[in-house]
């Protein structure tokens, strides 16, 4: 009985061990993203800053600093591609990137701005692409109508 005691308390502590150093591994990693986050808010702010005079330049500036490669770089969004969708498909990588995006909630407007497309169009065609390779063609050509009717009413503007 007394083994039986011995060998719980000493899985017990083993346990405790693990999750400590699963904590202690955890709080590093986080504490590594939101260093990094941090960093990419001093960024923007300098460039806000040092471009406030004139809103041309610092439009193109904000542009360049906030793109996909940009913020995935400094973990502000995660790319899990790799979990989400079967490696085989043919799907570019950054298409794959910006549906994932798409789906987690982000808008065709602020996409376009991450992947430096021009317009909404061109969103549209590349999300309609990517769903007719995932299969998630729309059944019904209302569906389809009601998606253009959106982009035609919704044009983004620079």
């Amino acid at each position: 009985m007394k083994i039986i005691i011995i060998i719980n308390l000493l899985l017990a502590i083993a346990l405790c061990i693990q999750v400590w150093i699963f904590v202690k591994h955890r709080y590093k990693e986080m504490k590594r993203i939101a260093e990094s986050r941090i960093l990419y808010i001093h960024i923007l702010l300098e460039t806000i800053y040092t471009y406030n005079h004139d809103p041309k330049l610092l439009q193109k500036h904000l542009q360049c600093e906030m793109t996909v490669k940009k913020l995935l770089g400094y973990g502000t969004i995660e790319d899990r591609c790799d979990e989400l969708f079967d490696p085989k498909l043919k799907i570019n990588k950054n298409d794959l990137l910006m549906y994932q995006l798409y789906e987690e909630g982000f808008s065709p407007k602020e996409l376009c701005v991450l992947f430096g497309l021009n317009n909404l169009n061109s969103f549209y065609v590349k999300h309609h692409r990517i769903n007719k390779k995932l299969g998630k063609i729309p059944s019904d050509k209302s569906e389809v109508q009601t998606a253009v009717q959106r982009t035609q009413s919704d044009r983004f503007e620079y």
